[in-house]
This record gives C-alpha cells, sequence and structure tokens, in this order.
C-alpha cells in the first residue's frame, strides 16, 4: 500500500514534465537567440562608440582645416598689391616672392578644401551609418531586456527537471519492487512461519467444536479468572499488612533487649561510683604527686618569686657564654700566632738567600755591560722597528679598508649608473604618459572628438529656444604670454549684437545655455555609455526667463520629451502650468502637505 501511495504521487508529480522539458528546449533555443542578439548588441556599441569616436576626430579635423584655411585667409588679406614688403619679416620680397606666396597659399587652400571635403563626407557617412546602427541597437535592446527572466526560468526549469530524473528513478525503482511483492503474494511466497503458525492456530481452534460455544465458555472462564484475580489483590494487600506488623513487632522486640542491656549498664555505674572503685592507679599516682610536692615546699608565692629571681640572673648567663667564647677565640689566635711566627722566620730565611743571589748577581750583571748596552741598542732597534711595522700595517690596513670601499663604491657606482639609465628610459616613458594622460594630451583629444557633438546638439536645442537668434561655440586652445598653447575650455555665444563670453549673458539667457548645453552632454555620455536617458528633472529656472522666453523654453523641453522616459518641472509659476499637460500640485494645509494630479 505505501508503495502504491508513493506511486500515485510520483505520478502526480510527473504529470507536467513533458510540458517542462518542451518549454526548457524552447526557452533554450530562445535563449541562444537571445544571447547571440547580445553579442551583436556588444559589438553594435563597440562599433558605435568607436565610430563616434572617428566622427568626433573628422569633426574636430573638419574644425582644424577650417581654423587653417582662416589662417591662410588671414595671411593672404595682409598681403596688398601696392606693397612688395613681407608683413611678418618687412623684407621686400618682390613680385615673383609675392607670386610664389600666393601660389603656395593658394595650393594649400585647394589641399585644405580637398582634406575637408573628405572629412565631411566620411563624417556623414558614418553618421548616417550611426543612426542606422542605433536604432538597431535600440531594437536589440528590447529584445535582449527578457534575457535576465528568461535565464531565471530556465534554471527554475532545470531544477525541477532534475527533481523529475530522481523522482522518475525512485519510481521504477518502485514499480519493480511493487511487481515482486505482487508475485510473491500471488504465489504466497511471504512470512512462511508466520503463516503455518496461523494454520496450527487454525486447526486447534477448528478442533475445540462450535465457535458460539467456545465464546460462552471463554466468557465465562475470563469471569472466574477476574473474580479470583480480585481475592489474589485482596490477599496480596493483606499479606502486606501483616508482614509490615511483623516488622515492627521485631523493631520492638530488639529496642526492648538493648533498653534492658542500658540499664544493668547505669546501674553498675552507680554501683562504682558509690564505692568509689574506680581510677585505683591514677588516684595512687596523684597521690605520690601530692607527696613529692610537699617534699619540695611548693607554694604559688614561691614558684612567682623563682621566676623573677630567674629572668634577673639571666643577663649574668649571657655574659658566661660570651666569656667562654672569647677564651676559645684566645686559644685559636694564639696557635694562629705560633704559626705566623714560623712563616715569619721562613721568610726572613728566603730573604737572606735572596739578597745573597742579588749580590752575586749584580757581580755577574756587572761583569755584561756591554752585551746590556749592545742589548739596549738592539731593543731600541726592534722597539723603533715594530713601531715601523705597526705604522705600515696600519697603512696596509687602511689601504686594504679603502680598497674594499672603493670596489664596493665601483660596483655600487656600475649598479647606480645601470639603474639611473633604466630610470631614466622609464622617466622619459613616464614623462610621455604624463603629457599623454595630462590636459594637454589624452584629455585634450577627448574633449576635441567631444566638442563638435556637443555643440551641434547644443546648437538645436538653443535654436528651438532663441527662434535661431544665438549659437554657441566652445575654444579649447589658447595662446599664453610666454608663447605656448593653454589647454582651457571657453563657451563663446554669438548672437544679433555679436560673440560674447558666457559671463557677459543675463541669467535667462546663461539657462538657455545651460539647460541645451546639459541636455546635450546627457545625450552624448549615455551614447558613449550605451545606455538610454530616462528622467529629466529641471528644478525652477523660468523665472529669469520672459514670456517669450518661457514659451520657447517649453517647446524646447517638449521638443526633447521622446528622448527621455519622463520630464518632471519643478516651478512656482501659475502661468506655466496650462503649458504642460499633467500636473502634480503641492499645497500646504494646517494638516502638512498635500498633493494631487491634474
Amino acid at each position: 500500500e505505501e508503495l502504491k501511495r508513493r506511486l500515485k504521487d510520483a505520478a502526480a508529480r510527473l504529470k507536467n514534465a513533458s510540458q517542462w522539458e518542451a518549454d526548457l528546449a524552447r526557452l533554450g533555443n530562445d535563449r541562444a537567440r537571445l544571447e547571440a542578439d547580445n553579442l551583436r548588441l556588444q559589438e553594435l556599441r563597440r562599433i558605435e562608440r568607436e565610430q563616434a569616436e572617428q566622427v568626433g576626430a573628422l569633426r574636430a579635423a573638419c574644425d582644424s582645416i577650417k581654423a587653417q584655411g582662416d589662417d591662410i585667409n588671414k595671411k593672404l588679406s595682409m598681403l596688398t598689391e601696392d606693397a612688395h614688403d613681407c608683413p611678418l619679416c618687412g623684407n621686400d620680397l618682390g613680385d615673383d616672392g609675392m607670386a610664389h606666396i600666393e601660389q603656395e597659399y593658394e595650393r594649400q587652400r585647394k589641399a585644405l578644401r580637398a582634406q575637408y571635403s573628405t572629412s565631411r563626407r566620411e563624417a556623414d557617412a558614418i553618421e548616417a551609418e550611426l543612426n542606422d546602427m542605433r536604432a538597431e541597437i535600440k531594437e536589440l535592446e528590447q529584445i535582449t531586456a527578457a534575457l535576465p527572466s528568461m535565464a531565471g526560468r530556465i534554471a527554475r526549469l532545470e531544477s525541477d527537471l532534475s527533481v523529475v530524473a530522481d523522482l522518475r528513478k525512485q519510481q521504477a525503482e518502485d514499480q519493480r519492487v511493487a511487481a515482486e511483492i505482487d508475485l510473491q503474494i500471488v504465489r504466497g511466497d511471504y512470512e512462511h512461519g508466520v503463516r503455518a503458525e496461523l494454520a496450527r492456530v487454525e486447526a486447534a481452534m477448528g478442533a475445540l467444536g462450535d465457535q458460539k460455544t467456545l465464546s460462552r465458555e471463554i466468557d465465562r472462564v475470563e469471569a472466574s479468572m477476574r473474580r479470583l484475580e480480585d481475592r489474589i489483590a485482596e490477599q496480596a494487600q493483606l499479606e502486606a499488612t501483616v508482614e509490615a506488623h511483623r516488622r515492627d513487632l521485631a523493631a520492638l522486640d530488639a529496642e526492648a533487649e538493648v533498653l534492658q542491656a542500658q540499664e544493668q549498664h547505669v546501674a553498675e555505674f552507680y554501683r562504682v561510683i558509690a564505692q568509689e572503685d574506680w581510677g585505683h592507679a591514677e588516684r595512687a599516682a596523684l597521690q605520690k604527686i601530692d607527696a613529692q610536692i610537699a617534699a619540695l615546699g611548693y607554694t604559688p608565692e614561691r614558684y612567682t618569686a623563682a621566676r623573677l629571681e630567674v629572668r634577673e640572673l639571666q643577663g649574668w648567663a649571657d655574659e658566661q657564654r660570651l666569656i667562654e667564647r672569647a677564651e676559645a677565640s684566645i686559644a685559636r689566635d694564639e696557635q694562629a700566632l705560633g704559626r705566623d711566627e714560623q712563616a715569619l722566620q721562613r721568610r726572613d730565611d728566603d730573604l737572606a738567600q735572596s739578597n745573597e743571589q742579588l749580590v752575586a748577581m749584580e757581580r755577574d750583571l756587572q761583569a755584561l755591560g756591554p752585551a746590556i748596552h749592545r742589548r739596549d741598542e738592539a731593543t731600541a732597534v726592534l722597539q723603533r722597528c715594530r713601531r715601523e711595522l705597526a705604522v705600515a700595517q696600519r697603512d696596509l690596513g687602511e689601504r686594504q679598508a679603502l680598497l674594499r670601499r672603493s670596489e664596493e663604491a665601483a660596483t655600487k657606482l656600475a649598479a647606480s649608473r645601470r639603474e639611473r639609465d633604466a630610470l631614466g628610459k622609464r622617466k622619459s616613458l613616464f614623462d610621455e604618459l604624463v603629457t599623454a594622460f595630462g590636459k594637454k594630451g589624452v584629455q585634450a583629444m577627448l574633449i576635441e572628438t567631444a566638442i563638435p557633438e556637443i555643440e551641434r546638439e547644443a546648437n538645436v536645442l538653443l535654436a528651438r529656444m532663441t527662434d535661431n537668434q544665438m549659437h554657441l561655440t566652445f575654444e579649447t586652445p589658447r595662446d599664453t604670454k610666454k608663447g605656448d598653447v593653454s589647454e582651457t575650455l571657453d563657451i563663446k555665444i554669438a548672437d544679433a549684437l555679436g560673440t560674447r563670453d558666457y559671463n557677459a549673458y543675463s541669467g535667462g539667457e546663461s539657462f538657455r545655455v545651460d539647460f541645451a548645453i546639459r541636455i546635450a552632454l546627457a545625450k552624448l555620455l549615455a551614447r558613449r555609455a550605451g545606455a538610454r536617458l530616462e528622467t529629466l528633472v529641471i528644478d525652477e529656472g523660468f523665472g529669469s526667463q520672459d514670456t517669450r522666453g518661457r514659451e520657447r523654453l517649453v517647446e524646447a523641453i517638449t521638443s526633447v520629451q521622446r528622448d527621455f522616459k519622463q520630464i518632471l518641472v519643478v516651478t512656482h509659476i501659475q502661468e506655466l502650468k496650462e503649458m504642460f499637460p499633467i500636473h502634480i500640485e503641492i499645497g500646504k494645509t494646517a494638516q502638512g502637505s498635500r498633493w494631487a494630479i491634474g
């Protein structure tokens, strides 16, 4: 029955397995297609970045070519037909020189025009490809957006199917075991011992006769057994009570015997005390001690006086001990004095003998006078040579130390030179890297690449907001007083009054410029990151605009709404409410701020 239940549960759980397998196969194919699309998307983004940088470089090259052409035009304007002097150096060029310069400038202008046309055509063609590519990227982004959720579904299906595989294995095993059990049941090939016992029981029951008669007999026997069991229980209680009484009687008997023995001991003690028949040896010893005390004439007063006298005589006992120790020390000192006198006598004998030897040696020394003179001279020469040797050895040690230091210094010098050469090469490389990654290197190149695109986007918005009355440009290089070129970023804005700096415009005009530049910069960053702009928030800024400027600004915001998923405009100007389709109005009340959508 347990196997049947497990098989039924397994069948219920495996009911959807085929559908899961089909879904997994379908999702696997879809994921493969989406992964291919994702790879295609990554490749298109990479190509888009490269082509965007290429377009920026081409636009920058066009601007550079244009600047070179303007420079040539300026140089040509400096040449006049009447004067043949060079406007730069002041030398007379003559007709041939003038003609040569004009021809050279004309050739350069033609070459620049050709380069400008080529670069512009290439930039326009690449931009057209970029537009198509961005449309394809947008489509692929929408398609591949489902890839994470699909991966989660596939993971869940794979987990479920792994459980299904285990269930199928267990189901096959359970089916095999169930088939074996069914076969055993059909054959009766199970529990042979139990079944034989059952057969014997059934045969014995058949030999006992009719079942009803047996049942009545069994009921009668069981009733008799219950009555007997009740009587046995009562007998057991009575036996327990009797046994408890017996134990109490035995305890009382034992206590009576002990009490009788104790009473006899007490009577014997009273008799001994009354007859003083106790401690005979101790009492005899005490009598002897009392006799001795009486013979000594001991009294407490005499004992106290004796103790005081002992205390007074204790000092004389100490003096006696000191005298005894001094007498012993005198004896030891006398023995030592005798030994010292003997030793002094031996020293006197040795001194006399030494004096005799000294006299003999002086006689011998007088005989050795010339030898001593030569010895002194040789000693002086030896000492001089030793001094010279010491000086030479010291000089040798110093020179050896200098030699070792020189060799170490030479080794270090060679290593330092090699390290200097290596560091010089690395320094030159790092100098190039510093220049390349500095303001005049890659940063300037990136800025020059990005500025044309920012200018185009910003000028499109600025033209919408100012009715084509304003146009901005970015100027990056600037000549310094030292003759160098400084990398800067200045904003030049042209309107009907001419070209001025950004700081020369009012708050409303500068806000429109800021808005255009920020939108252009956000679009550039989003395109380079391969992302999409989702939200645009404009907080105030309309108070600096006049009525016409507000309308232009709202038109510009409306024109860029297709580039954003959500545009939020925060303002306190009531007349702007009707210019936008949806309003979120926030008002303050006594209970707090309230908001409403209109």
